[in-house]
């Protein structure tokens, strides 16, 4: 896992800035200050795809359905580990 490398006061702060969010506009207002549109939109691909994977879907049908431009994102695994 790579928690341990990420781990350290700045990234608390971060974490604990997100957790004080109080609904999506404010989100959106967070993140475009602090991430680019790219940033973002990646971000939220790869969100996506653990969605999917959540709702056991294939690698095949995920590729189907995001049109293939989300398979690199098969390592959002740890992201399911959240809805467990």
């Amino acid at each position: 896992m790579q928690i341990e490398k990420i781990r350290g006061h700045q990234t608390d702060q971060l974490f604990k800035a997100v957790l004080e969010l109080k609904d999506i506009e404010e989100c959106y207002k967070f993140f475009d200050d602090l991430c680019t549109i790219s940033e973002i939109q990646s971000l939220a691909q790869r969100f996506e795809v653990a969605h999917l994977l959540r709702l056991k879907k294939t690698y095949e049908s995920i590729k189907k359905e995001t049109g293939g431009k989300y398979c690199n994102y098969f390592a959002s695994a740890s992201l399911l580990r959240l809805w467990e």
